[in-house]
């Protein structure tokens, strides 16, 4: 979810002295949304319409993940770490109650703050999210080169750097090759409307170059983060949670949707045949809808 109309970027200074960067649509709305991108990822994954949310009076407000583009590296940090960032930035921006949504590596920060911040929550939503790896069944399912990469980036600390830091030297010498790897696990109806539109592979290859404007380190961490303990089982999340998820998805697989969808007390999943990793853009506005909802989720 790429925005075709850049908007300015902005940083908040942390209380433990860290920057902190993210987009603002700065709709005077109703509604606040946060949004968390995937891995690697930006703040600049965000709708490539913009209109949709102005017109339905959303604050959306897309978040750089420490390590990742503006946001300053946070050492030990740990996923249950997120929540309270996401809190110091809506306190700075004299923002009370918020929805979140996040795809593919943003989910699990997402369920943080579900499992978090129930008290501060509107409406909660994720795309083809990861599910968590430490779990026998989820990680079974994963492709060949990703469940080996997980395995050994819980066992070997020096793993993820090494693996992200030889993504980003590849990818600057190889601009398209990100692309490439994502159309080798995409239905051809993505592939086609999607890959191949030249505005969204400009705005993907923007995407990843500031995913990786520090290096290495926070895309290294995100990894090892994932395939550990989340800190927080997705079985004690107490909010209710949308859940898309492509049943062509080859990145984060049919099943990782499946077992959060059984595994979230209150989860209301849709599961899209014929549908891939790339759903975060082509059902985009279905996301506006639902963050369009007038009651709350969640029970003040």
């Amino acid at each position: 979810m790429e925005s075709t109309q850049p908007l300015p970027s902005k940083t908040i200074r942390l209380r433990d002295g860290r920057n902190l960067g993210y987009v603002d649509n700065e709709v005077d709305g109703w509604r606040t949304v946060f949004l968390f991108h995937g891995f690697p990822g930006s703040r600049f994954q965000r709708d490539t319409d913009e209109s949709r949310a102005r017109e339905m009076g959303l604050r959306m407000i897309s978040v750089d993940r420490p390590g990742y583009g503006l946001s300053d590296f946070k050492p030990g940090r740990q996923i249950l770490d997120w929540p309270d960032d996401v809190c110091e930035l809506a306190d700075q921006l004299g923002v009370d109650r918020f929805s979140v949504a996040g795809w593919s590596g943003g989910g699990p920060y997402t369920l943080a703050c579900a499992y978090k911040l129930a008290e501060r929550l509107d409406r909660v939503a994720i795309m083809c999210s990861l599910a968590p790896l430490t779990k026998p069944e989820v990680a079974k399912h994963m492709a060949g080169f990703n469940r080996i990469s997980f395995t050994f980036g819980r066992h070997l600390p020096g793993f993820p750097r090494f693996l992200v830091g030889s993504m980003a030297f590849a990818f600057r010498f190889t601009p398209d090759l990100w692309q490439r790897i994502l159309a080798s696990q995409s239905p051809e109806s993505e592939v086609t409307t999607i890959l191949k539109d030249p505005v969204f592979r400009k705005l993907m290859d923007t995407d990843l170059r500031e995913a990786m404007r520090q290096g290495s380190r926070g895309p290294a961490l995100d990894l090892r983060l994932y395939a550990r303990d989340w800190g927080f089982g997705v079985e004690d999340i107490q909010v209710p949670v949308r859940l898309w998820h492509g049943e062509e998805d080859r990145t984060v697989p049919l099943e990782m949707g499946q077992y959060l969808a059984d595994h979230i007390p209150q989860c209301k999943a849709t599961f899209l045949p014929g549908e891939g990793h790339f759903i975060p853009a082509t059902r985009a506005g279905e996301l506006v809808e639902e963050m369009s909802i007038r009651e709350s989720g969640i029970p003040a």
